[in-house]
């Protein structure tokens, strides 16, 4: 799991770049998840981290960690937050909470929803919190 995050992290690295935003990544080796769908747990972290670049102001923050028999890795960003309301619908496909701004970024409101079933297929839990002007954090437990 260490070298599919880092990978990923690497490969959006320009995208972030361009966008005047800074991404910090701390993974440490030897994160394994198995048994596990490398492509897919790609997959997750890319569409985490597209996520984050496209709300972050500043900076947004990948983290790997191994926790009570579990391995963690949690994307945060810097941007305006979500209210509490929205999280439990987050995942539902098509769900945008401004939905003005997600047609101008491309957005298509799939990509937490397709995150939803991979964790699911792995067997594994997403955690959302966030609250209105302090970032929001996703975090993967497999």
């Amino acid at each position: 799991l260490d070298a599919v995050l880092r990978a990923e992290a690497a490969a959006m690295e320009p995208l972030f770049a361009a966008r005047g935003v800074a991404l910090a990544v701390d993974v440490p080796g030897a994160l394994t998840a198995a048994p596990a769908d490398a492509e897919q747990l790609a997959q997750v972290a890319r569409n985490l981290l597209d996520n984050a670049l496209r709300h972050a102001a500043a900076a947004v923050t990948l983290r790997g960690f191994a926790e009570g028999g579990r391995v963690v890795f949690a994307v945060a960003d810097d941007g305006p937050g979500v209210a509490r309301e929205h999280i439990p619908r987050l995942t539902e496909r098509f769900y945008r909470v401004d939905k003005a701004r997600g047609r101008g970024t491309g957005n298509t409101g799939l990509g937490l929803a397709i995150v939803k079933h991979i964790i699911a297929r792995h067997r594994g839990a997403l955690s959302i919190d966030s609250e209105p002007g302090a970032g929001a954090r996703f975090a993967v437990s497999l």
